[in-house]
């Protein structure tokens, strides 16, 4: 009996350290997050006795201080519409910061909440419904808490649809219902339990996006990924490089779209984009198991996508719910998860920078005789420094491999998911003379 019980409290013991380590301490500079053990083990099941989670004052202040900056901007847009934009698209007015607090913090906790035994990623907005065309109202709205996120959050494709959050006359927030995943307002994108990332768009363009963990806070930068694929979009805002550069940027938005069903999939994964015309066959075994022909049809889908996005945008205010355009969208979209499906498949899949499939389950090898000693990895947050670090200490041989393909292969981009969900990306900078990495990449791609 005795050796029983020691056996149990060595058990319990286990779990607590296993929760602990997964819920952290839940503390923003250390010591001003809120948390006692609010988590007891009955019978093997972890039960969370009450929300551990409060936004500290000062996280607060700056994330509040964003969000008011980007509503009043967008009010300010919209008031230079026309009548027949402000028909279709809503007028925001901020959250007080209580109501904001709550946004977030529900959001947080939600994604830390079980549904079936397994955590559930789900994307939040916070927007009117009066102007949304497609969507599912709730005859009665729902109590918007972390358990209802929990509930609802396993029937809805986070890339695909978003719950709608909305308050009422009094203030309260409620869950209204869904709708397809909008680019306009407030919103809130678990990554994993205990991470959220929080964010304001306008039509797309980004105003702020925020990592929120148990453990830090930091303000994503402005994408270095895109400038990567647009030089001159450093010093420019993100509406000038959409308007300017279109097709780089949407092909952007593609790449991130792969690399969120490369993440979705969890078996790890390698993106290889090239240039056809390269010697990339040099850096891989021969022969290739899975080659052929190139495979077209995800580049005419996109093709076909945006052919329609220009037809739609010059004849409907509301062109991105146009039904002819969210026919060709969807299609591009099932056409782009066919690449992240490919990289499942150990190896690497290859693709044009166009998205024409070359090969995959590929096996990199060394070109020539010359291997990369130093990478030089950033991460993707406001007042982050990049930092320069042997190849044998960064991760594991999927990375150092893929590492190896852009240093013999300096016209290619790779991208890299771990089992985990984590990413990063790569690509060769002339000006450094080595192999340029941003991970967590996850973060400068949404």
């Amino acid at each position: 009996m005795r050796r029983f019980q020691s056996q149990e409290r060595n058990s319990i013991a286990r779990y607590r350290a296993s929760v602990n380590h997964l819920i952290g301490t839940w503390y923003i500079g250390l010591d001003e997050w809120c948390y006692t053990d609010h988590v007891s083990i009955l019978a093997g099941t972890i039960r969370f006795m009450e929300n551990p989670f409060a936004l500290n004052s000062e996280t607060l202040s700056q994330l509040y201080d964003r969000y008011t900056s980007a509503v009043e901007s967008y009010d300010w847009h919209y008031q230079e519409k026309s009548a027949e934009f402000q028909k279709y698209y809503p007028e925001l007015k901020p959250l007080t910061s209580s109501q904001f607090k709550l946004f977030i913090e529900n959001a947080f906790w939600g994604s830390l909440k079980h549904e079936e035994g397994r955590f559930h990623e789900f994307s939040l907005l916070l927007h009117p419904v009066e102007p949304l065309l497609h969507k599912f109202i709730f005859d009665q709205p729902v109590l918007f808490d972390a358990d209802n996120l929990a509930k609802l959050a396993p029937a809805l494709d986070p890339l695909a649809n978003c719950i709608l959050v909305w308050p009422d006359e009094t203030g309260e927030l409620f869950i209204r219902g869904f709708a397809p995943l909008k680019d306009t307002g407030l919103m809130t994108t678990t990554i994993a339990p205990g991470q959220i990332l929080v964010s304001f768009k306008e039509i797309g363009i980004q105003y702020f996006s925020t990592l929120i963990t148990g453990t830090r806070q930091e303000f994503v930068a402005s994408s270095e990924f895109l400038t990567w694929l647009v030089p001159e979009a450093k010093n420019k805002r993100r509406m000038d490089i959409l308007m300017e550069n279109e097709k780089e940027f949407q092909r952007a938005v593609d790449y991130r779209d792969i690399t969120a069903d490369m993440r979705a999939h969890q078996h790890g994964g390698i993106l290889l984009i090239v240039n056809e015309e390269s010697d990339w066959r040099g850096s891989l075994v021969q022969p290739m198991t899975y080659s052929g022909e190139p495979y077209y049809k995800v580049r005419y889908d996109l093709m076909e996508r945006d052919r329609r996005e220009e037809r739609v945008r010059e004849t409907e205010p509301l062109w991105t719910d146009s039904p002819w355009y969210r026919m060709a969208v969807d299609s591009a979209r099932k056409s782009i998860r066919t690449i992240g499906r490919l990289t499942a498949v150990d190896g690497a899949t290859i693709v044009t920078y166009d998205l024409d499939v070359l090969a995959f389950g590929a096996k990199i090898k060394q070109k020539e005789n010359e291997k990369p000693e130093m990478v030089s990895i950033s991460e993707p947050f406001e007042n982050s420094s990049p930092k320069d670090i042997q190849l044998s200490r960064f991760h594991g041989t999927r990375h150092q491999s893929t590492a190896q393909f852009v240093f013999d292969q300096r016209d290619a981009l790779a991208f890299v998911a771990s089992q985990d969900g984590n990413l990063s990306v790569m690509r060769w900078d002339p000006e450094k003379a080595m192999v340029s990495i941003i991970r967590p990449a996850e973060f400068a791609l949404l």
